[in-house]
């Protein structure tokens, strides 16, 4: 396993979460705000404009 202490709060691995799941939820948010979208093309438009701040929304 990674290093956890060098990713943001939003892509450390939860308590019960099986490191599976833990790829998938990283897989499908957004690196800079955690913002979890299921489908990677509106994921990837999303990550061309985000500044960082958290998203109103479905948060991973």
């Amino acid at each position: 396993m990674s290093n956890e202490a060098t990713f943001k709060p939003h892509m450390r691995q939860r308590p019960g979460e099986s490191v599976e799941q833990w790829r998938d939820r990283l897989a499908h948010s957004c690196y800079r705000c955690g913002w979890y979208e299921p489908h990677t093309a509106v994921l990837d438009t999303h990550e061309q404009t985000c500044d960082g701040a958290p998203q109103k929304g479905q948060r991973s």
